[in-house]
């Protein structure tokens, strides 16, 4: 039944705003996500702590929980293709790189906004997304 509702969560908010990352970017795309999950943080609650189970390998469900992870983060990193193609991105950024950074930053807003009680995931994401543009744009002009 978790699986079922994380599954369910998860994939179809992935599926309902991946047009948000088709007309805007990856970084849209994670920042509508991050909107998502501050409307419903119990079920930010939740995914954290099966990620959290899933990460060991004897867990029963982590092959499915990893996959699922992997998934997330494969979009990400063609989102960051498809905007450096677009110019939304600097030419020269490493998707996959980038991928990282935004996902770590992701996730580590969400798990901020569960423990601390003054977070704003939004603006610290928009801050930190600033401050990330500006190192991709300069690696990429010495490439």
């Amino acid at each position: 039944l978790v699986v079922a509702v994380v599954d369910r969560w998860n994939n179809g908010s992935r599926r309902a705003l991946w047009v948000v990352a088709e007309r805007s970017g990856a970084v849209a795309y994670l920042r509508a996500r991050l909107e998502v999950g501050r409307d419903d943080p119990a079920l930010v609650r939740l995914r954290v702590a099966l990620l959290s189970a899933a990460s060991s390998p004897d867990h029963p469900a982590a092959g499915w929980f990893r996959g699922q992870y992997t998934r997330s983060f494969e979009d990400v990193t063609l989102a960051l293709v498809r905007d450096v193609v677009a110019g939304r991105e600097p030419r020269g950024t490493s998707p996959r790189h980038a991928a990282e950074q935004l996902v770590a930053l992701y996730e580590g807003l969400q798990l901020q906004s569960l423990l601390r009680d003054d977070a704003d995931p939004l603006a610290g994401f928009d801050r930190a997304v600033a401050r990330m543009r500006v190192g991709w744009a300069s690696a990429a002009a010495t490439v």
